[in-house]
This record gives C-alpha cells, structure tokens and sequence, in this order.
C-alpha cells in the first residue's frame, strides 16, 4: 500500500495538473486516447500507449512522460504548443517528484484504449522488428512487391497471373521479383 504522504501529493499536486494539461487527449472518460495512452487511471500510464509506458514508478530518466513535459525531443513533446504548449517549470518538477517517489497513485479502473495498436493486434499484422523509431527494418525486412504478392495471396489471387501492358510490354502488379511471404501466411 502506498504511503498517506505519496497519496496526498498526488491528490494536491498532479491530479490538477493531469486534468488540466493531459485528459483532453489522454482520457477514456473523455472518449480519447491519442496515441493510445490514457492517463485517467493507474493502469493506463502502468501499460502506456503506443510508445510503451508512460511512468516507470521511482526512475526519472526512463519516463516518457517526462520526456515528453520537458520538450526534450520535438516528437513527444506534450502537451502540444495548439494545446498551450510547454507546462511551467513548477508543473515539471512536482512531476518529477512523483514520479522519483514511485508515483504514487489511487485510482482505480481498467485501461480503455480507445484508439492506437492493441498488443494482439499487433501480433496479427506485424511480420519481423524495426528500429526502435519504428522507420526501418531491423530483421526479416519484406519488400513491398513481395508484401503485396503476400497479400493478393491471401485475397485469393495468383499474383504472377496480374499483369497489364504498357509501352507494349507486360508488367506484373508484384514486379518481376514479387514473391510470397510464407511466414505472414502461416
């Protein structure tokens, strides 16, 4: 159980300051989980959004959202300059605090993502890893010719079978090179 103290921060000091600056995007109350992240329960910064979790309770450095309060890295900054821009330095640093002390936190309730990639979906539509941005692959990379090959597959279509001409040639929807990913169909 967490300490009366932690409690009473949290209650005086960053509840105010996650309903006035965060639950707009960030609340399942709201109806909106922009990036998947919802911070209007324990649980929903605990899971995190699409980047991974927001707190790790007692690590500063490691959190996202304080990364992303600090305007330390223009993709993440938050809240947004449409939203009213960088929060004043004395909202960073009591979020900070919370967050060194463990971040204490009451509420209660179940993570309702309402938009972004669920953990299953994921397992059903990403073949191979990327970057940790996402932007490239770093194993099992897949062409697209051979991704659409895979797909007109799946669709029921032999994919050397389309072709169109043009400038008196034949040409393949996949290309020349298009080839089945067997490991997505499996």
């Amino acid at each position: 159980m967490e300490d009366r103290a932690g409690l009473v921060f949290f209650e005086s000091n960053i509840r105010p300051i996650l309903a006035e600056h965060c639950y707009d995007c960030h609340s399942s109350e709201e109806g909106v989980s922009k990036g998947g992240l919802t911070l209007d329960t324990r649980a929903g910064w605990e899971m995190g959004g699409d980047s991974g979790p927001a707190i790790v309770a007692g690590k500063v450095e490691e959190s996202l959202l304080i990364k992303a309060v600090r305007y330390t890295d223009a993709d993440l900054a938050m809240p947004p300059k449409k939203k009213g821009g960088k929060l004043p330095a004395s909202h960073i640093a009591k979020l900070e605090q919370w967050v060194a002390m463990g971040a204490p936190d009451p509420r209660d309730g179940e993570v309702k993502k309402l938009t972004g990639i669920t953990p299953e979906a994921r397992r059903h539509w990403i073949y191979g890893e990327s970057d940790e941005l996402g932007a490239e692959p770093a194993k099992d990379p897949v062409h697209l010719h051979d991704l659409h090959a895979t797909i007109l597959r799946l669709l029921g279509f032999d994919h050397t079978q389309l072709t169109y001409r043009y400038n008196g040639r034949d040409f393949r929807l996949t290309d020349n090179f298009g080839q089945i990913v067997k490991g997505i169909i499996a």
